[in-house]
């Protein structure tokens, strides 16, 4: 062999090895490019899931412990030690709205003129 050929062989091995190398490297920026994209992605999301788990915390009040409650009137005592109905203490306290009616044990004890099947009397 003569040195000119050497010297085109290690020519074209030096080429070839920066040409490798830059493949190599751009392949590498494209993956680190796009796994940047996927981590802001994934951070998006993440994001968007703890500002909808945080809503829905604060959107639900729950009563917890022994709530002091009269056996006769059914008023409720607070934590200042004042007694309240029972429906304005869960009403302050959690998100629960009351509607009233009459079980039909109570509509029998103060109606029993309405009662099914009775005509009222005069």
């Amino acid at each position: 062999m003569n040195p000119l050929d050497l010297r085109t062989v290690v020519t074209i091995g030096c080429m070839t090895s920066v040409l490798c190398t830059l493949v190599i490297l751009t392949l590498w920026r494209q993956n680190r490019k796009r796994a940047e994209e996927e981590r802001g992605r994934l951070l998006a999301e993440r994001e968007q899931l703890m500002a909808e788990r945080e809503q829905a915390i604060s959107a639900v009040k729950t009563l917890k412990g022994l709530l002091p409650i009269c056996a006769s009137c059914k008023k409720v005592r607070d934590d200042k030690g004042y007694w309240n109905q029972i429906e304005s203490y869960i009403s302050q306290h959690s998100d629960a709205e009351f509607s009233h009616g009459l079980c039909p044990d109570c509509m029998r004890t103060l109606y029993p003129e309405l009662q099914q099947g009775d005509t009222p009397k005069k």
